[in-house]
């Protein structure tokens, strides 16, 4: 019954990461020309995580999301033990509508999700095996 457990929280650690890195901000600092071509480009810290009542950052767990200029995205994980995750797609900014638009694989299929952006800043909430998560994500300083 031990195992079924570890296998089952093992699944739901992995379905977690596709699904941060689903999500990202932009900087609303633009420093340079190649930063106003892409200005989302850069990195990303998860300044807040909670399924449910856990806090998912507890314990020197962390999630860094790269940005990179040519339109990928790639999420690292770093758990308890220090072993690292990384799971991407790629990613796409409206100036207009201040929205960031990532797809990325998931369970054999291809997912889309847009996030408003706030001053470099959004949170996340989403249902995941009946429990809210919610994430919220930061300019990497």
């Amino acid at each position: 019954m031990i195992f079924d457990k570890k296998k089952r929280l093992r699944a739901l650690c992995a379905l977690l990461l596709v699904c941060l890195l689903v999500f990202a901000g932009c900087s609303a600092g633009l420093t340079s020309l190649r930063a106003f071509a892409k200005p989302c480009a850069g990195e990303y810290e998860c300044v807040y995580a909670h399924l449910g009542k856990k806090d998912l950052l507890k314990g020197g767990q962390s999630l860094t999301l790269t940005l990179s200029e040519d339109g990928t995205f790639s999420a690292f994980a770093v758990g308890k033990s220090g072993k690292t995750k990384q799971k991407g797609g790629t990613w796409s900014y409206d100036e207009e509508r201040q929205e960031l638009t990532f797809q990325a694989k998931m369970l054999g299929k291809m997912r889309t999700k847009t996030v408003r952006l706030q001053d470099g800043q959004f949170t996340l909430q989403q249902k995941i095996a009946g429990k809210n998560l919610v994430l919220a994500f930061r300019t990497k300083l």
